[in-house]
């Protein structure tokens, strides 16, 4: 009976694992502030190029973001070294105020899908760096920001 109950909380606990996330991480921006020249910078390893991905923004901020919005860049360097760079506008409050994603408190998190059904046509290292583009040098209360990619 024993084995039988290992058994099952193990297969639970593989059913669990997501094998289809490729990457997903987040970096705290330093005390809240972040400043237009700084930075976040993530390596991901592709080694398959044949499935297809989504791509995911994680964005975590604080009720006291005095904005509704957040615009920021994402930058895509290949592995053979050419570059794409985006513009993402990401909604964190409804029109009347109210804060989307989720969360108790002072802190909301949000993932947003940024783009779906991408093939990565080389394998290798991908670096996606993303930068503030609010039109002021530096911004207070996005505390974290993150990617995952996963296969579709």
């Amino acid at each position: 009976m024993k084995s039988i109950v290992l058994f099952f909380l193990i297969s639970m606990f593989f059913m669990a694992c997501n094998q289809d996330v490729v990457f997903d991480k987040n970096q705290k921006i330093p005390e809240g502030l972040w400043h237009k020249d700084s930075l976040f910078n993530f390596q991901v390893e592709i080694n398959d190029t044949i499935p297809r991905y989504d791509i995911f923004i994680h964005i975590r901020n604080t009720t006291e973001y005095p904005y509704s919005n957040f615009y920021f860049f994402v930058n895509t360097h290949f592995p053979d070294g050419r570059l794409f760079r985006d513009t993402v506008e990401c909604a964190l409050a409804q029109p009347d105020g109210t804060w989307n994603g989720e969360g108790f408190g002072k802190i909301k998190s949000n993932t947003f899908l940024y783009r779906t059904g991408v093939l990565f046509p080389q394998k290798g290292i991908y670096e996606f760096s993303f930068e503030h583009g609010m039109r002021v040098d530096e911004i207070s209360d996005i505390t974290d920001v993150g990617i995952k990619i996963e296969k579709q």
